[in-house]
């Protein structure tokens, strides 16, 4: 069963400490990945993904939004709407604004290979449909920032 992603804000709030959060971005993986077509503006696929690990056990995860932008590129539509059950402090403590929190939010989502992933699914349907989306599917495909 897939988890819808927007699901995240609902999970259980977990605090972790900004070091300890930066070390698990390593361990992140992608559990949704959602694709629709045709957004009613732009015409452009977009979608929303869902990126967790657990940290001590608990379940951490991190949502957003996403947009192709050309054939091959694929970028977050909103850097400062990610969602996301964590809590994050600093050693002493002090628990993160909001703002600050973003930043680091959307920092990590730039770490991951979400992109990769989105554009990777993309062949892959493309191929299953008997289409190939360049001449040689070793190509590889630009990544927005």
């Amino acid at each position: 069963m897939e988890v819808p992603v927007w699901s995240v804000v609902t999970w259980t709030p977990v605090l972790v400490s900004v070091s300890e959060f930066n070390r698990s971005l390593c361990r992140f993986s992608q559990l949704t990945l959602a694709k629709l077509h045709g957004h009613a503006e732009t015409g452009a696929d977009y979608g929303q993904v869902l990126w967790t690990t657990t940290v001590d056990k608990r379940l951490v995860g991190l949502a957003w939004d996403w947009a192709a932008l050309a054939k091959g590129a694929v970028a977050m539509t909103d850097p400062m709407n990610v969602l996301s059950n964590v809590v994050l402090h600093e050693r002493d403590g002090r628990i993160l604004p909001d703002e600050q929190r973003m930043v680091y939010l959307s920092t990590a989502v730039h770490t991951l290979p979400w992109q990769s992933h989105v554009l990777s699914r993309d062949r892959q349907l493309q191929l299953q449909d008997g289409r190939r989306s360049s001449p040689n599917p070793a190509t590889p495909f630009a990544l927005a920032a």
